[in-house]
């Protein structure tokens, strides 16, 4: 399947404090075409990196370090940054609002994946 080819400009952030899972998303985001990903591990990390570089696009773990990373979804939906959560958690975890905010659910496989980035990214091109 061919992805759009505006994706190849969007260097996605990816806020994941399982290694395992952080690979697994650099890799698939790295083969459907988009830019180089950058992977934090705690709402510390992705705060410094939110306040010296744009964000296009990002991926966050619900839970990080023990913590809940809404504080840092708050400042992407002010900042006007799509992003999605990637978590485990029950649906009722997630304040309402942040209900119109797309949920990849852990475990996921690639499809699950490109399904939540297309949710999250909105209609572009298939080119």
């Amino acid at each position: 399947m061919p992805y759009p080819a505006s994706w190849a400009a969007i260097r996605p952030l990816v806020v994941e404090d399982e290694a395992p899972v952080a690979l697994m998303l650099q890799g698939i985001l790295r083969d459907i075409g988009f830019g180089e990903p950058v992977t934090v591990h705690s709402i510390a990390e992705a705060a410094g990196h939110l306040a010296r570089h744009p964000v296009d696009f990002a991926i966050v773990d619900l839970h990080l370090g023990g913590r809940m990373a809404l504080p840092l979804a708050a400042d992407f939906l002010r900042r006007g940054v799509r992003f999605m959560f990637c978590t485990g958690a029950r649906k009722d975890a997630i304040p309402d609002e942040f209900l119109a905010v797309p949920v990849l659910r852990k475990p996921f496989t690639p499809e699950d994946l490109i399904a939540a980035i297309h949710a999250t990214l909105g209609p572009t091109d298939r080119s």
